[in-house]
């Protein structure tokens, strides 16, 4: 999340960049090397956290004609990468979803490894068909 937000922000220095993560605990020391980058410690699961983030991103500009809004999600394992999928699908300021979850969660996803077995898939390739679906059912593609 640091690096890769700090990386976008110098790549795109009109853009406003912002990195949110649930570990209060995580190095921001980065986040002043680029004046439109910023981090905060957020709860995914918050039930007032879209409404919240859409009045953060118009404030920046996000949704207007021209703006480019990009909703980057890395190493969300478990729950995270579909609540990602989520909040991309109820953020029409948002473009474009780009999403890099990183392991299959035992407490999540024990049944979809059985099921891949069952299938004799790949389970990682089952995850990205689910994340895929789930896509599909949340966000109005154009």
């Amino acid at each position: 999340n640091g690096f890769l937000s700090l990386i976008l922000a110098c790549e795109f220095p009109e853009a406003y960049v912002l990195g949110l993560d649930f570990n209060a605990r995580i190095d921001k020391e980065h986040e002043s090397a680029a004046r439109n980058l910023q981090f905060q410690h957020r709860d995914l699961f918050a039930i007032d956290l879209r409404d919240e983030l859409a009045a953060e991103l118009a404030s920046h500009g996000a949704g207007t004609i021209g703006a480019v809004s990009i909703c980057v999600g890395v190493h969300l394992c478990g729950r995270l990468s579909p609540r990602a999928i989520d909040l991309f699908g109820q953020l029409d300021s948002l473009n474009c979803l780009v999403l890099a979850p990183c392991c299959l969660d035992g407490r999540f996803d024990a049944l979809l490894k059985v099921k891949a077995k069952e299938l004799q898939v790949d389970s990682y390739q089952l995850k990205v068909e689910q994340l895929c679906s789930l896509l599909v059912e949340n966000v109005d593609l154009v």
